[in-house]
Formats: C-alpha cells, structure tokens, sequence
C-alpha cells in the first residue's frame, strides 16, 4: 500500500503500511506515523468529519436541483398535452361573433378570426375561436372554419329553450393572455349531463407510453451492452496509467532522498 493512502510520511521509500513498524525497528529515519487522525488518512477527525459533512451537504443540494428540474419537466409535458390534445364541453351556443385583428409587428396583414360563444350548465361562460389549422401543428387537419361557423349559428338557443351541444376544442381561455381555445367540431348532445369518454386521448397516451417504455428498455439495454463496457475499460485503464505514475513519483524521490543523504 503507497503511503499516500496508508498514512505514512516517508522519508525513505517504504512498502507497505504494515511494513511500516519493522522498518522503523531496522533504521529509525527510515518511516514515522503522520499526525494521528483518521485511520489511513493522515487527517485530523475534525477536517475529515468537515469534509464529508460538506460532501453530503453538496450531494443533498444536486439530488433537490435535479428533483426540481425532473418535476419542472413532467409539469411541462403534462402542460403540452393538456393544451393541444382534445377536450369536450357540453355548451349551448347563444352567438357567434367575426373579429378584425391587426397583428403586431412589420408586414403583418389583418385577417378576420370568427369566435363562438356558449354558456355551460353552471351558467359559466365560454368563448371559443374557430380557426383553420390546416396541414401544420396540431395536426386537426382542420380546413372547414366557415362550415363549423354555419353549424355553430344553426345550433344557437336561449336559456329558456337550450339547445345542448359538444364542442371539441384544444387549448385553453386564459382573458388576460386573450388566449381562446380553438373549436374544431360541434355535435349535438344528449343532454347537460351526458357522459363523454376521450377515447382519442385514451389510445393516445396509452400507445405513448408503451413506446416510451419500448424505448426506454431499448436505450437501457443498448447502454448496458455498448456503453458501461466502455466506461469500464476506460476507467480501469486511467486507474492502470496513475499507477504507474504514482510508481514513478515514489521512485524519483526515493532516489533523491538517497543521493541527499549521500552527500
């Protein structure tokens, strides 16, 4: 065992740790013990106990960073499917509405943006916008806004004789952000209390996380296979090379300590 880890302060090349005691029987100068602290280290209990005091403070820290990190991403991802993936109201439509909007900003054009207004059976009110998505994201493939608009003022009603529709819609109404949800069909309802089942969400998901699982195993077996290998040979071989080094290190002072004491 070198001394570096054993304790030991050499003035002479010493072996071993354990070899230390009859060493210093044959030639007093040979070895002798560093300050007594913890076994094996040559440090005092107090700077040792700092130290690993301030590692696990250091560990603790990075486990809460990457847990907040971890939750701030889940939180994303649940947030981006909410907003796009489908939703279904049961409304009563009591207008609809065509808007000019100017957009901000160089060589931005007006454009006509139709809106749908409804009330729930709390009594709460929605707005809706009715906008094409055409071929981009999210991929509706929504291309009938002006049809959906027609539909929309035939199905209109009043609070005395409601007319109770579905309407599926993605995003969310935040009045501050003028955030709208974009309708993308409207049919007609059994009733205020008709019960939907989003199959479409349902399959989604599920395929989602078969394939997230599938892929998973995939990058787990793949680094098993490939990667920890690798890092396994590369370690042992950094451990091998500072081996060496260190062997050599001990054998130059050794040799210098020898020529000193020569002299």
């Amino acid at each position: 065992m070198r001394s570096r880890r054993s304790g030991w302060r050499l003035t002479r090349p010493c072996r071993s740790a354990s070899a230390a005691p009859a060493a210093a029987a044959e030639s007093p100068r040979t070895c002798r013990p560093a300050r007594q602290g913890c076994a094996g280290t040559g440090q005092s209990p107090g700077l040792r106990s700092h130290e690993g005091r301030a590692g696990r403070e250091c560990a603790a820290m990075f486990r809460r960073i990457r847990w907040i990190v971890q939750i701030v991403l889940l939180l994303g991802v649940v947030a981006f499917f909410h907003y796009f993936l489908p939703q279904h109201d049961i409304v009563y439509i009591v207008g609809t509405d065509v808007i000019r909007t100017d957009p901000s900003g160089p060589d931005q054009t007006t454009r006509d943006v139709r809106y749908i207004n409804a009330v729930r059976p709390d009594g709460r009110t929605s707005e809706y916008r009715n906008e094409d998505t055409g071929w981009g994201f999210p991929f509706y493939f929504k291309f009938d806004s002006g049809k959906l608009q027609a539909e929309a003022q035939a199905l209109q009603s009043t609070a005395n004789d409601p007319v109770w529709v579905v309407i599926t819609h993605y995003g969310w109404r935040i009045t501050y952000l003028s955030w709208y949800p974009n309708a993308v069909s409207i049919r007609r309802a059994t009733g205020p209390d008709e019960f939907i089942v989003p199959w479409f969400n349902i399959f989604f998901l599920s395929g989602l996380a078969l394939f997230a699982i599938w892929l998973g195993f995939r990058i787990w077996k793949f680094k098993a296979d490939h990667i920890d290998p690798l890092i396994e040979e590369a370690v042992d071989e950094v451990d091998l090379r500072t081996g060496r080094v260190i062997d050599r290190a001990e054998g130059f002072w050794a040799r210098l300590l020898r020529l000193i004491r020569r002299r």
